[in-house]
């Protein structure tokens, strides 16, 4: 039987098989040591800390995605073909961590508003983000059609 451990950053106990640092400062997973070593603070302000920076980072994806986005759609005609192939495959990359780093609060509400059988916003919201999405990875790999992905991000 292993030893049960709290955690150094969210006080959760857990089985000793977490993460531990070379000071033996134990976490429970590899992210709370993460989180409290890039907000360097501990418990609510440190999650609000970890928001933010979640928030940050993902509105920049996000922009990115949007510039780039505008750019096909207002002058793509005037790129050439291997500049518009190498935008959207740019834009399927960064939009596919600015999903998963906005999106995973939506989906996470969604699936339990779904196993509690209701239909809410955040059902409606990551449908459409996923719908729009997966039609845009579809073009991308066929090299046709249009994309989405700012609507996505």
């Amino acid at each position: 039987m292993t030893p049960t451990r709290t955690c150094s950053y969210c006080d959760l106990l857990y089985d000793g098989r977490g993460y531990t640092t070379v000071d033996d400062q134990g976490y429970c997973c590899y992210g709370c040591y993460l989180v409290e070593r890039i907000t360097a603070s501990r418990g609510p302000e440190g999650v609000a800390s970890w928001l933010l920076v979640r928030l940050g980072l993902g509105a920049v994806l996000a922009m990115n995605v949007m510039m780039f986005s505008l750019a096909l759609y207002t002058n793509g005609s005037d790129f050439g073909a291997g500049a518009v192939h190498g935008i959207r495959w740019t834009l399927a990359i960064l939009s596919t961590p600015a999903l998963l780093i906005l999106g995973l609060p939506f989906i996470a509400a969604a699936l339990r508003d779904l196993r509690s059988r209701r239909l809410t916003t955040d059902v409606l919201i990551i449908t459409g983000a996923l719908a729009a999405y997966g039609v845009s990875i579809a073009h991308v790999f066929i090299d046709r059609g249009h994309i989405y992905f700012d609507t996505a991000t």
